[in-house]
């Protein structure tokens, strides 16, 4: 099938109920695009699945979506999204290609959180001289931090598409963590989900983190968050099976908090850089200039190769046991998307 830019291909299809919430009535092709016509009763989180086999089975959600898609959708009866498509598509019968819309309930978000009181504790490698630690975790230095909440799990893939509409994750699993997703786009999440809810979400800072994964007032001082043995409390690369694993499957740490250690790498609010030589109080990183602009709920990079590196903390799956313990620090660029990167969020 040849398509341009003005040809227009509409199909319409039998009418699709999903959860009663959202009517999927129609879809065209525009160019390289597909435009998906639907009608919204409930305003929630709008993803879009598609069907390859007549509505046998559908895949999803999908990634690459505009217009009416996404976190905040207002009902309607006139709503519509782009799909950027894979190639081949426009080749598909119309009696085999359909969609479904899913409709997520914003009442239904529920992120357990673990309140940390606040405290003063050493961040650093006390081992750096003896065992040729990195020398990015020196100075060994005092940190205060304030109290908080930290969420007790890896954001999943289930709470990630309720608040962004679309998974990007690697491995599939809806009580997986999220894995895929670069700092900006953790930037957009945390700001969606305080929209949504009233309260104030962000990331950890690097102190925070730490803190927590060390067990705050209740640290037992372990080499890990939870344990000194590396299998009790993490999915690392000698035990994974080279995947992410369902949260909070291993043990958690002094705070009831779990996978500070394994599963995925989290992203951490600071700047990447060195660390002060002098005592601090809630510390946030060094301050660099950045090239990010945030407009109309979009965080957007410039000149990417000019921006700062930003902290994670945790190791991963991918990670062997030499590289998961607690002072080791990772970093990354804001628009960085791996396999193993996710998030843990705190609530002020």
């Amino acid at each position: 099938m040849k398509k341009t830019a003005s040809l227009v291909l509409l199909f319409f299809v039998s009418v699709a109920v999903f959860a009663q919430n959202a009517i999927y009535t129609s879809h065209e092709f525009i160019d390289k695009q597909i435009k998906i016509n639907y009608a919204l009763y409930k305003e929630g989180t709008v993803s879009l699945y598609v069907s390859v086999d007549g509505g046998k089975t559908f895949n999803g959600p999908l990634a690459g979506l505009s217009g009416d898609a996404g976190c905040d959708i207002k009902q309607g009866p006139s709503r519509s999204m782009i799909w950027d498509a894979p190639a081949g598509y426009d080749q598909i019968p119309p009696s085999l290609l359909q969609f479904k819309v899913e409709v997520k309930d914003f009442d239904d978000i529920y992120i357990p959180m673990v309140y940390v009181r606040g405290g003063t504790f050493s961040i650093g490698n006390k081992e750096h001289q003896t065992n040729n630690i990195p020398s990015d975790e020196v100075p060994v230095h005092t940190a205060t931090v304030s109290d908080f909440s930290i969420s007790k799990y890896e954001i999943t893939q289930e709470q990630w598409v309720t608040i962004m509409g679309s998974n990007p994750s690697y491995f599939l699993g809806d009580s997986l963590p999220v894995d895929n997703v670069s700092y900006a786009d953790v930037r957009q999440f945390v700001f969606k989900l305080s929209k949504i809810t009233g309260k104030k979400y962000r990331m950890p800072t690097e102190a925070e983190w730490l803190y927590a994964a060390r067990g705050g007032y209740k640290s037992q001082g372990y080499k890990y968050s939870g344990s000194n043995n590396l299998d009790e409390v993490a999915w690392t690369k000698e035990n994974s099976g080279k995947k992410t694993h369902e949260v909070g499957t291993k043990e958690p740490n002094e705070l009831g908090i779990y996978d500070m250690t394994g599963n995925v790498m989290e992203w951490c609010y600071d700047n990447y850089g060195e660390y002060p030589s002098e005592d601090v109080i809630n510390p946030t990183g060094p301050i660099k200039e950045s090239t990010s602009t945030y407009k109309d709920g979009v965080w957007t990079i410039q000149e990417t190769n000019k921006e700062p590196h930003y902290v994670m903390k945790g190791a991963s799956w991918t990670n062997s046991s030499k590289n998961c313990y607690l002072d080791k620090r990772h970093h990354s660029y804001i628009n960085h998307r791996r396999y193993n990167f996710g998030v843990r969020i705190v609530m002020e």
